[in-house]
C-alpha cells in the first residue's frame, strides 16, 4: 500500500470519525491525514526526481571537487581524517580481551568489535 492509497483510506473515515465543532466549523482529523499524506508523498516524489536528476548528471571532476571544497569551507560536510594504525597498535588493538570471544578450545576475533575498537584507536591518534 503506498501513501497515496492510505490517503483514500483515512478519507473513507472521515464518516466515522466524529468532526470537531469547536472552531464553529467541521474539522476531521481523518480528512487532515489524508491532506498531508498526500503532501508527503508528493514532496518524496518530487525530491526522488531531484535524485535522479543528479545521478544522471554528468558533472566534471573539477567542477565536483570545488563544489565539494566549497560546502567543506561554508561547514556544511566534513571530510574526516584518516590515520593510520602502525602494526604494532593494530597487534595492541587485537591482544584486547574485549574483541574476542574463547569458544570451544579457540579464541574467536569479534569482527564488529575489532572494527569498533581500530576505529576508535584510530580516531584517538
Amino acid at each position: 500500500m503506498n501513501a497515496y492509497e492510505l490517503a483514500e483510506q483515512a478519507e473513507g473515515l472521515a464518516y466515522e470519525i466524529p468532526a470537531d465543532w469547536s472552531s464553529g466549523e467541521p474539522k476531521n482529523v481523518a480528512t487532515d491525514i489524508a491532506d498531508m499524506l498526500r503532501q508527503q508523498a508528493d514532496r518524496i516524489a518530487e525530491l526522488e526526481k531531484e535524485v535522479l536528476m543528479w545521478e544522471n548528471a554528468e558533472v566534471p571532476t573539477e567542477v565536483m571537487a570545488d563544489l565539494i571544497q566549497e560546502l567543506e569551507r561554508r561547514g556544511f560536510i566534513t571530510t574526516p581524517q584518516i590515520k593510520e594504525l602502525s602494526d604494532e597498535e593494530i597487534t595492541e588493538v587485537l591482544n584486547d580481551e574485549n574483541i574476542a570471544e574463547y569458544h570451544q578450545g579457540n579464541w574467536l576475533v569479534l569482527p564488529y568489535a575489532f572494527a569498533r575498537a581500530i576505529l576508535k584507536k584510530a580516531s584517538e591518534k
